[in-house]
């Protein structure tokens, strides 16, 4: 994170929007039936870098895919949970917008 992080001395502002609250994308239990139990990890593996874009430009960061309804399958390592269905993924991907300095 020192080579990233220009608050640690690395080369890129994160990409937060002013009223960031850090949260791990890693689906806890409820969400991801699979993962009770798991522990969170620190929210530094789900940071977002600016390069060329003043701090201040993201004006909000959001996950996706956090749907819990997605039909879920028998795998023989896994089987399906009894509800039948979970989220699409275990990550719930981040959606930052970042808006374009003016030229």
């Amino acid at each position: 994170m020192q080579a990233l992080d220009q608050a640690l001395g690395g080369a890129f502002v994160r990409a937060e929007p002013a009223d960031y609250v850090p949260s791990c994308e890693y689906c806890p239990a409820p969400q991801n039936v699979y993962n009770v139990g798991s522990g969170v990890f620190p929210e530094d593996y789900t940071a977002m870098f600016l390069l060329g874009f003043p701090a201040g430009s993201t004006t909000d960061d959001t996950f996706w895919g956090t749907d819990n309804d997605v039909p879920i399958t028998s795998k023989p390592d896994e089987p399906a949970p009894s509800t039948g269905s979970g989220p699409i993924s275990g990550y719930y991907p981040r959606l930052v917008h970042v808006l374009r300095p003016p030229r």
